[in-house]
């Protein structure tokens, strides 16, 4: 007679809560888009935090951000508290204030540390002379039982010198991970504008360098809000793109009962972990491996001149008056649809198959 085998539930996964403590740095690299130099890193409400996320039910990795987190008076305290709670953290930093590693090393437990990502910054850090002491604390964090993985964020301008600089930290045993640079550059955008030859370059260091960039997710369901909350100032939002408000540390929050659709074109933080479309997010992050039909076309022999003509009328364009304003009453237009109580879902639901079809049609879409 045949039996059933007993059934076990597989854990829930941990929750994620990216904390947005500070923009407060030390550094001044010329390709940080967001950071405060100079000024005092303030105070931080942990026990708030604590009791919100333990209201939500789920287990929690907070991922402790900045800024430099490392400048915050009770960032240590903060960190204990959150282990207390039963809690795993994750730090980013660059790691430069070595006095304070080393105190962290001391009385923060590794076994409740998922991971500490150190940030490179080889220009900032040659300034400062610290390049030694930089590889010195590493080598503390490995030998006290931390996880470390060391991050170069590869701006366009450091390609000259990035094997380099990846062979001398490779002779001390630390393997550099390069990170896509997000932003604009020569006036061209990035990731996008990154060469075939570069993007070559970033993912022979780093396989998984597509999975940093932004994907184009709109219209696809997506887990931030239910597996993934972004706390910034003390209030709560589904994702780094800042929408979605959750709540605040004053009135608690809530997270969502599933998946939901993404409404934001470009995914400014993690939407390759938590699309729940998982062939289709690696079909995504796969495109990386390929410049663009725009980078092509700029650099191709035959289509340069013309090409790079159309793209200054364009601009040009873009910053007309009257264009812009007609620009801006569209965008009016389209609000007013897709927040219509009878022709929203309608919209809506056509910007999705207008989206599933370019990127049918034009991959780099």
């Amino acid at each position: 007679m045949a039996t059933e085998s007993p059934t076990i539930d597989a854990p829930e996964p941990l929750a994620i809560l990216n904390w947005q403590m500070t923009f407060i740095c030390n550094f001044n690299c010329h390709y940080c888009f967001g950071h405060e130099l100079g000024g005092t890193a303030e105070s931080v409400p942990v026990a708030k935090v604590v009791a919100c996320l333990q209201a939500t039910g789920r287990k929690w990795q907070v991922n402790l951000v900045g800024g430099e987190v490392f400048l915050i008076p009770d960032f240590l305290e903060t960190c204990i508290a959150l282990q207390k709670a039963g809690m795993m953290i994750s730090v980013e930093t660059n790691l430069s204030l070595g006095d304070r590693v080393a105190e962290f090393c001391e009385r923060i437990d590794p076994t409740r540390v998922e991971s500490i990502h150190i940030s490179t910054h080889i220009e900032e850090r040659e300034k400062r002379k610290g390049v030694d002491r930089f590889i010195e604390d590493i080598g503390l964090l490995r030998r006290k039982g931390f996880n470390v993985y060391v991050n170069y964020v590869l701006h366009p301008s450091l390609f000259p010198r990035f094997q380099a600089d990846y062979d001398r930290f490779a002779a001390q045993g630390i393997l550099l991970k390069p990170a896509p640079f997000i932003g604009q550059y020569a006036g061209e955008n990035y990731p996008e504008a990154y060469t075939t030859r570069e993007r070559q370059i970033l993912l022979k260091a780093n396989p998984q360098a597509g999975t940093y960039t932004g994907l184009p997710a709109r219209g696809m369901a997506c887990a931030a809000g239910r597996d993934f909350a972004v706390l910034d100032n003390g209030v709560f939002y589904r994702c780094n793109a800042f929408i979605g408000k959750l709540g605040d540390i004053d009135e608690g929050f809530h997270l969502y009962d599933g998946a939901r659709m993404c409404p934001v074109r470009i995914c400014p933080c993690w939407g390759y972990r938590f699309l729940t479309d998982r062939k289709k997010a690696d079909r995504l992050a796969r495109r990386f491996r390929r410049s663009s039909l725009h980078v092509a076309l700029k650099n191709h022999a035959l289509t340069r001149v013309p090409y790079r003509g159309l793209c200054r009328a364009g601009n040009w364009l873009k910053t007309h008056p009257a264009l812009r304003a007609f620009r801006q009453r569209t965008a009016r237009m389209k609000d007013s649809l897709r927040n219509h109580a009878v022709a929203g879902p309608l919209y809506r639901r056509m910007c999705r198959m207008k989206d599933a079809v370019l990127r049918k049609l034009f991959p780099w879409y």
